[in-house]
């Protein structure tokens, strides 16, 4: 049977995360005190409301949000009480999630100082632009992000290493030198 070994947390990575989510509630802050965007957040609610009441999204009700969101908005409604607060709550722990799976991903491959560089830019762009509407995108990236850095969590803690067990076979450098012919020629024929 295989053990695993699971690095323990250790003082920089808990210092980068509470710099990290110190600086994207620094960021968030002022965003959301700004005020409700009844647009985006009005319709997602309303949405979700009728979700909430059996309606089914684009056959009961057309909308440019694909189902997911309304689903998922639905959810936190039932969970936390129906109120944009609620709906804004869960757009705020999207964007503070955010860095912190971007920082757990860049640590699997970087130190701590260039982890957290990679994942200051998500505190600064996306969701509080957004008004902190938890999109069906930022659910997306999200899940996404969560997948990644699991897979990578997963891979890498066994004694094989198999973070990439593909870079070294011979499949992957005959492909990669297939590829390589086949940009040639396709540079070959565009010349011609």
């Amino acid at each position: 049977m295989q053990t695993c070994e699971i690095k323990s947390a250790r003082l920089p990575d808990l210092l980068c995360a509470a710099l990290l989510l110190a600086f994207a509630v620094a960021i968030a802050y002022p965003r959301w005190r700004a005020g409700i965007d009844w647009r985006d957040e009005g319709l997602l609610a309303y949405g979700a409301v009728r979700v909430m009441h059996g309606e089914v999204p684009q056959r009961d009700f057309v909308s440019v949000q694909p189902p997911l969101s309304f689903y998922t908005a639905a959810g936190i409604f039932k969970l936390c009480g129906t109120s944009l607060v609620s709906l804004r709550g869960f757009g705020l722990s999207i964007f503070l999630l955010l860095p912190l799976l971007t920082y757990g991903v860049g640590r699997n491959f970087m130190d701590p100082v260039l982890s957290f560089a990679a994942a200051t830019p998500a505190c600064i762009l996306g969701l509080p632009y957004c008004n902190f509407v938890p999109l069906a995108v930022w659910q997306g990236i999200a899940a996404s992000l969560a997948a990644v850095f699991f897979f990578l969590l997963a891979a890498l803690s066994t004694r094989q290493r198999l973070a990439f067990p593909l870079a070294h076979s011979v499949r992957f450098r005959s492909s990669c030198g297939t590829i390589r012919r086949c940009t040639r020629w396709c540079r070959l024929l565009r010349s011609r």
